[in-house]
């Protein structure tokens, strides 16, 4: 079967009046629909299953893995669509191993691990929950030993180097490091998939 008599074919069985937004989107993920689905990359049945899916303007719309196979352009083609269909009005399900995608597209998050939900998130709250990891060089040994018995929160030290976790205000470090002579310093934060992984046993 060819790509645009499956795209015809889903659109009948769900008595879908008009192929427009077919074709509208055919032309937005930049897809000819015209040869058969089994010579078809990947990506190009992907971007078949994504037109399928939004040609029928449904108000719940279920999506499994979605952007899998699509190169960079079209991964953020298919995010924009879903940011487009959101503001529309649409509740849009996805499940996703791509974190960037899922912190564009949701506003919430569920984990599943197991087969058991083992978290609901809201999107912004985890990104809030995010660590910073400060890795603070001093200007000798002896300095970053004393800190780091002044400080809290502290990951490792290593010599003149003092790595400090921090989710929140950064307000007390900067007032503890006042005292001390700083020569170099360091920001890194938690990536969104970081984060998730202490849901699954791995490192924070």
């Amino acid at each position: 079967m060819k790509g645009l008599e499956f795209i015809r074919f889903i659109a009948e069985i769900n008595q879908i009046p008009s192929m427009d937004k077919a074709y509208e989107l055919l032309k937005y993920f930049e897809l000819d629909p015209k040869g058969s689905i089994k010579k078809m990359s990947k990506g190009m049945k992907q971007k078949v299953a994504l037109v399928c899916a939004f040609m029928q303007d449904r108000q719940v719309i279920i999506l499994d893995e979605p952007s899998s196979g699509l190169d960079p352009l079209m991964q953020q083609k298919f995010i924009e669509l879903v940011l487009a269909e959101k503001q529309r009005g649409k509740t849009i399900f996805m499940s996703s191993h791509i974190f960037e995608e899922v912190e564009k597209c949701c506003d919430h998050t569920a984990i599943i691990k197991d087969g058991c939900l083992v978290a609901v998130e809201e999107i912004a709250a985890l990104k809030n929950s995010r660590r910073k990891i400060y890795d603070i060089e001093m200007a000798s040994a002896a300095q970053a030993l004393a800190f780091s018995k002044d400080y809290p929160d502290i990951e490792k030290i290593a010599d003149k180097l003092v790595s400090v976790v921090i989710v929140g205000s950064t307000a007390p470090l900067i007032k503890a490091l006042g005292r001390y002579e700083v020569t170099a310093l360091d920001v890194r934060t938690q990536s969104l998939e970081e984060l998730f992984m202490h849901f699954y046993g791995g490192k924070d």
